[in-house]
């Protein structure tokens, strides 16, 4: 439904589409830090309603971040001013059976999931664009995430087994 709403409108369109992934630099636009935003669906949708009115995209999107489905299974991550957050400490994961007492995080409790939530709730109510969209780290991203892109790529290398259990940890974490 969402893929015909939006083939519709790039058919439809006598011009090319904007979207622009501008979250970060339209913070200047309410001075909220990125933390800010990041961990308050209020501030974050008062952001991303100030960079439509100043921009007018045709899709808008939140803030995106990289490391809050990680952050959510237990990586420590690091914020700077107005600038994405990053990952600081990622876990340490070297069998099976530590990738199986991963636990997958509860959107609605769990770290900053229930403020993007929230944030997806309030984007669809007070953000002004014609489609509004929304970010899902895919399996091997958020894998990397969680161990390091590095050491996922040793581990891609030398332990298929341990690759799928990671793979298949990271694919369940965005349908809880």
């Amino acid at each position: 439904m969402v893929i015909l709403l939006l083939k519709e409108l790039v058919e439809k369109s006598e011009r090319r589409l904007v979207a622009p992934l501008a979250g970060y630099p339209g913070l200047k636009l309410t001075g909220f830090t990125a933390e800010k935003c990041l961990k308050n669906a209020e501030a974050h949708v008062e952001t991303i309603s100030a960079l439509t009115r100043e921009l007018k995209p045709d899709i808008a999107f939140p803030l995106m971040d990289l490391t809050v489905e990680a952050e959510a299974v237990g990586v420590q991550v690091s914020y700077r001013g107005f600038e994405a957050p990053t990952i600081v400490k990622h876990l340490k994961i070297s069998s099976l059976d530590q990738v199986k007492s991963l636990k997958v995080p509860d959107p609605e409790k769990d770290g900053r999931l229930p403020a993007f939530l929230r944030t997806a709730e309030l984007m669809t109510e007070k953000v002004d664009a014609p489609l509004k969209g929304f970010y899902l780290l895919g399996p091997f991203t958020l894998a990397g995430q969680l161990v390091g892109i590095t050491n996922l790529l040793r581990i891609v290398r030398k332990n298929p087994g341990l690759t799928t259990g990671l793979i298949e940890f990271s694919n369940e974490v965005p349908k809880e």
